[in-house]
């Protein structure tokens, strides 16, 4: 019965008889239902969809039927990336309880910490710096998670980021001022950001929001 069970969860076609071959046939009919009767197909982006909804039972059958941890999206991305983008924590904690890398890299080399961010869960972001998540890491532009919620004006994940992104705060900063994003350069300010700071080419903030006609940006520094 054991390693009935066993065979059955991994997927695992041996001929040790019609009685095992048929009970593993039957198991995975059962939950291909239960599944469909939930709403779910058995393809890794209705993983991602549970995961973003925090269903952790569906997430579980799933895995039980042999789903990989880190099935990819068809971008490239994780149930983590997907969990953190829409402030799934019990999902999140389900993933990374059960191994998954807390930085697994996804499409365009980011990390699920970045996907919170780009997304604005400061909460996916505290949870993720807690359990380790590097706010270091780049994706293959360049970006790290502060960044990418500076680009986007994202307060929330910039006041969850800036206390483990101290060395950063001031290109979070350039970045905000550039895109127009007032509140958020103001934020980045409050937690250390140097309104002085340059880009390579001598412009600082107030240069680069006067350039981009971003007025009420401009503000913040009369």
């Amino acid at each position: 019965m054991i390693a009935g069970k066993m065979l059955c969860g991994l997927g695992v076609v041996v001929a040790l008889g019609g009685m095992v071959l048929s009970g593993c046939r039957e198991q995975e009919a059962r939950v291909a239902a239960e599944l469909q009767e939930a709403g779910y197909g058995t393809d890794p982006e209705d993983f991602h969809r549970a995961a973003e909804i925090g269903d952790l039972a569906v997430m579980e059958r799933m895995l039980d039927r042999g789903m990989g941890l880190e099935a990819r999206s068809a971008l490239g991305d994780t149930a983590l990336h997907a969990a953190a983008a829409a402030g799934s924590v019990s999902a999140m904690n389900f993933l990374l309880e059960r191994g998954m890398s807390v930085d697994v890299r996804g499409a365009a080399n980011r990390t699920p910490l970045m996907a919170a961010a780009e997304a604005n869960e400061g909460e996916a972001c505290a949870v993720l710096l807690k359990e380790g998540a590097k706010p270091e890491f780049t994706d293959n532009n360049g970006y790290r998670a502060i960044t990418v919620a500076a680009d986007r004006g994202n307060v929330a994940a910039i006041r969850s980021l800036a206390v483990y992104s101290r060395d950063y705060l001031d290109d979070g900063l350039l970045l905000a001022a550039l895109r127009g994003h007032g509140e958020a350069a103001g934020t980045l300010a409050e937690f250390g950001a140097s309104v002085y700071a340059r880009m390579d080419d001598g412009l600082t903030a107030l240069m680069l929001a006067a350039r981009e006609g971003h007025t009420e940006t401009c503000l913040l520094y009369t």
